[in-house]
């Protein structure tokens, strides 16, 4: 169901690619259903890489969720259980996306985007996504492919 908003060129990637170029598309496709998501990326883990922080806190996703409640007044309805879980699927989605090394300790990594996915969300339209993918790594480490 999360792969439903993605069009046949992801869908053959996913299929045909190797574990890494896989998972950069399910990140994709998790982002393209998930505002909330690309949101955080966009501004709390960005913030991180910019900042060259080490790591993130648990904190920031509650941060992150209180903020988002002046845009969006529903939030603050949400049980404090829905907001942990679904900070641990977050924290989750970008463990196994490789921004994070694992769910414990939060430690920040750097990922290098697939060509066959920058093509993919280039030629898509997805330029949104595709900034929430670059935010660990300068634009040139994965765009010298076309030199």
């Amino acid at each position: 169901k999360r792969l439903e908003l993605l069009e046949a060129p992801f869908w053959q990637a996913l299929l045909n690619g190797d574990d890494e170029l896989a998972t950069q598309v399910a990140l994709c496709s998790a982002l393209e259903r998930n505002l909330l998501l690309i949101e955080f990326m966009e501004t709390v883990v960005s913030d991180a890489y910019i900042t060259q922080a080490t790591a993130l806190d648990a904190w920031q996703w509650d941060d992150f969720l209180q903020d988002r409640v002046h845009r969006d007044p529903a939030i603050a309805e949400w049980t404090a259980r829905s907001k942990k879980e679904m900070g641990q699927v977050v924290r989750r989605i970008l463990a196994e996306a490789g921004y994070l090394k694992n769910t414990r300790n939060l430690q920040l990594q750097h990922v290098l985007i697939r060509p066959e996915v920058r093509v993919l969300l280039e030629n898509s339209y997805r330029h949104r996504i595709l900034a929430c993918l670059r935010i660990s790594s300068p634009r040139s480490d994965d765009t010298d492919t076309d030199a």
